[in-house]
């Protein structure tokens, strides 16, 4: 699904990615964890086209998407969230969702560039048949999404999203991604100012998610250690721009380099 090689991306003199070389298979579940300033958001943000690389590659499939637009990238099927909320505060919930399933309608039959850009433009302002079919299908698809995160998003459909909590605004933004029908799905922090019933809850609906849609490849970052316990397949510890351990979850997580990386040493990096 992902495969990176010799990334690299530098601020003044701080390696925010120092040479790194990794792939992701299709279908999996990968936590990337770290300390503070290890790269985590930097690794991803690269992958999401919103920074562009120092050097190195990365191929999505077979395809070099390097230097393609987030845009680009989103057309592909490769979706993010961001560690703080980003939401349209000028839209309801349902139109909010329905912006991403749209889109993910959209370039499931319709190649990236300009010309099919200015085409759905002129459908929508003609209001032609195709688009209305278009419209209708996301609409549905954007109810089926929201309804996985029950009481939380169902009975705010029209509610304008900077009105809504911060863990509802984050559960917004994960829904409008989902909705978008993924390939790759890049979560930063998705549990982030959830309290302990809220971050569980968000969890299983994950896992849930995965579990019905196994051909999904989800890659999250996450510093809540039960939650990268529960959910991934395999754990990515970045300290200092480099990757330090990458295994399974017990025994990347429990790496003597990841236990100093954490807790300079004498700890159990179960404890962080």
């Amino acid at each position: 699904m992902i495969t990176i090689q010799g990334l690299s991306k530098t601020y003044g003199g701080l390696h925010a990615c120092d040479n790194i070389s990794l792939s992701v298979e299709p279908g999996s579940t990968t936590a990337i964890v770290g300390p503070n300033g290890a790269g985590k958001s930097t690794l991803v943000q690269l992958l999401s086209g919103v920074t562009r690389a120092d050097a190195g590659s990365i191929r999505f499939g077979d395809i070099d998407v390097t230097r393609l637009s987030p845009a680009h990238r989103f057309s592909l099927g490769m979706v993010r969230s961001f560690q703080t909320a980003r939401v349209f505060p000028g839209l309801n919930v349902l139109d909010s969702v329905r912006v991403g399933a749209y889109y993910g309608l959209f370039y499931a039959s319709h190649p990236f560039s300009l010309g099919s850009t200015v085409r759905d433009a002129t459908a929508s302002l003609l209001q032609l048949p195709s688009w209305h079919v278009r419209y209708r299908e996301a609409e549905r698809h954007a109810l089926e999404i929201i309804d996985l995160f029950g009481e939380r998003l169902s009975p705010r459909l029209d509610h304008y999203t900077f009105t809504l909590s911060y863990a509802n605004r984050r559960r917004v933004e994960i829904a409008r991604a989902l909705a978008s029908r993924p390939k790759l799905l890049m979560l930063d922090e998705p549990t982030a100012g959830m309290n302990p019933t809220e971050t569980e809850e968000l969890a299983r609906l994950l896992r849930d998610i995965k579990a019905a849609r196994p051909e999904l490849t989800l890659v999250f970052i996450e510093h809540k250690m039960n939650v990268v316990r529960q959910m991934s397949q395999r754990v990515i510890v970045m300290d200092a721009g480099r990757v330090i351990a990458d295994d399974t979850p017990d025994a990347a997580l429990n790496d003597p380099k990841v236990i100093e990386a954490y807790l300079g040493g004498g700890h159990r990096a179960a404890q962080a």
